[in-house]
């Protein structure tokens, strides 16, 4: 439940409204005893009560509603290096896995979303180059996009037409 929480203290067994403003610091908060309304139930039922009593009066208080996502966002992220949302270079390292080392070469990855369910393409600088890397995970994530765009079922032939690998 938003804004209703459980309190359970040393000598308070309670339901406590806590609605604040925006990302500031600045709450209103009441609580109900169930030893005052006399019982869970009826304390539980008091606090959304006065929950939606307290919204109706107060408007500044309200719940902003979020954005429905889309399957990708807009605008850059400001440590974003490939001027490509959803794409990014992943750098060398060495991998420990099972007492041994693994080196892992730098790749470009695209990301992607279906059914909610975050994936990823890498492209390997080790194979393409450097520069080739950046431009196949570009387009695919340019191609991803547009198949977004035309809904679940594009969705859905273009995971089905890339699954088993890509410009190879």
């Amino acid at each position: 439940m938003a804004h209703i929480v459980r309190v359970k203290g040393k000598s308070t067994v309670a339901w406590q409204v806590r609605v604040g403003i925006g990302s500031g610091r600045k709450y209103h908060s009441k609580m109900f005893s169930d030893s005052v309304f006399g019982g869970s139930d009826d304390a539980l039922v008091a606090a959304k009560k006065y929950l939606d009593d307290f919204l109706s009066d107060n408007p500044e208080y309200r719940i902003p509603q979020r954005k429905p996502q889309g399957p990708y966002h807009e605008g850059l992220h400001p440590n974003n290096v490939s001027g490509i949302n959803g794409v990014h270079r992943e750098g060398g390292r060495i991998v420990k896995w099972r007492g041994k080392s693994k080196v892992k070469h730098p790749q470009w990855r695209a990301n992607y979303t279906v059914n909610g369910k975050g994936l990823k393409k890498s492209f390997s600088t080790f194979k393409y180059g450097e520069e080739e890397a950046k431009r196949l995970a570009i387009e695919f994530r340019k191609m991803w996009e547009e198949a977004a765009d035309k809904g679940k079922q594009a969705v859905i032939d273009f995971i089905e037409n890339h699954k088993n690998g890509y410009l190879e």
